[in-house]
């Protein structure tokens, strides 16, 4: 397949969102695995900040204060508005909007008026965001994961952000959708 000249392109930006261990990860990674290979030398896939700090550094919560928590948050919120205002073609399963969402569940704290400016900024500019919404909690994180599924939700609806919850069911659906998109988007 022949890819698009980079002039003839805008950059497509997808993300995928969704609480911790619902599977963001694997879902980008079976994206990235049906990509077209000339397709995906054009798409880049964002790291996750957080656990490549929490891993090299060893990083753990129980030894965090409020004010250190505060801080990291504020960091990966950093990283993640820095991301989608780059010019290019990507898929992330991380947003601006899940770091605000575990800060107001986590924190209890208002948003910073700063911060949500820039949310609001930085998710315009995704094309599409896919929520992946757990429909089948556990026991043991399946609270947790609830309250903060309830928060990004209203997070969504108070910034007016256009997304597509989806379930694990609709997995391979998704994962097609996404790569016809970019192969659509960027293909010749």
């Amino acid at each position: 397949m022949a890819v698009k000249k980079e002039e003839e392109i805008m950059a497509v930006k997808i993300a995928v969102t969704g609480t911790h261990g619902v599977g963001k990860t694997v879902l980008i990674q079976s994206v990235k695995a049906s990509l077209p290979t000339d397709v995906l030398e054009h798409v880049k896939i964002p790291p996750e900040l957080a656990i490549d700090i929490i891993k090299s550094l060893g990083f753990r919560w129980q030894d965090v204060n409020k004010d250190t928590y505060k801080n990291f948050e504020k960091c990966l919120f950093n990283y993640y508005c820095l991301v989608s205002k780059l010019d290019i073609n990507f898929l992330a399963d991380r947003l601006p909007i899940d770091v605000i969402a575990y800060w107001t569940y986590i924190l209890r704290e208002p948003i910073p008026d700063d911060m949500l400016r820039d949310l609001v900024k930085s998710i315009k500019q995704y094309d599409i965001i896919y929520f992946y919404k757990e429909d089948n909690l556990d026991s043991e994180r399946g609270f947790i994961q609830q309250e903060i599924e309830n928060w990004l939700i209203k997070m969504y609806h108070l910034a007016g952000v256009p997304h597509f919850v989806f379930y694990r069911k609709d997995f391979d659906e998704i994962v097609d959708e996404i790569v016809d998109t970019f192969v659509e988007k960027l293909g010749g």
